[in-house]
């Protein structure tokens, strides 16, 4: 790991134990283009599937118009957006579902470029 992620190599690894424990967190990995966030949250994942759930999805700018694209990403489910860019489940309806599997136990939410992720995600 390079010298500049080890601060936030911590702050994740904070988090992690937490969630091991029972406490719900949240970090947000910033930085320029370029820095290795992604990389750092690939790691991230990689540690975080030997102990708990993790569920992934990557924003692009390119399906930022795509409502839920994120969300059916983290479901596992591309079906989340049917046919024509209507959801057929409501937001709420998909938000339901990650709360339901955080209800099984602790489970890792990550999201790389959330920036750029659509808007009902």
């Amino acid at each position: 790991m390079v010298p500049e992620h080890a601060a936030a190599w911590d702050v994740l690894e904070g988090v992690l134990a937490g969630a091991g424990s029972g406490a719900g967190g949240l970090a947000l990995v910033t930085g320029p283009p370029g820095c290795g966030r992604s990389v750092l949250l690939d790691r991230f994942c990689e540690r975080a599937a030997g102990r708990l759930p993790v569920r992934f999805a990557a924003a692009a700018p390119a399906e930022r118009d795509v409502p839920l694209g994120v969300v059916g990403q983290l479901l596992g489910d591309p079906g989340v957006v049917a046919a024509g860019g209507q959801p057929p489940r409501g937001g709420l309806a998909a938000a339901g579902a990650l709360v339901r599997l955080a209800g099984r136990g602790p489970l890792a939410v990550v999201v790389d470029d959330v920036q750029v992720a659509d808007a009902a995600s």
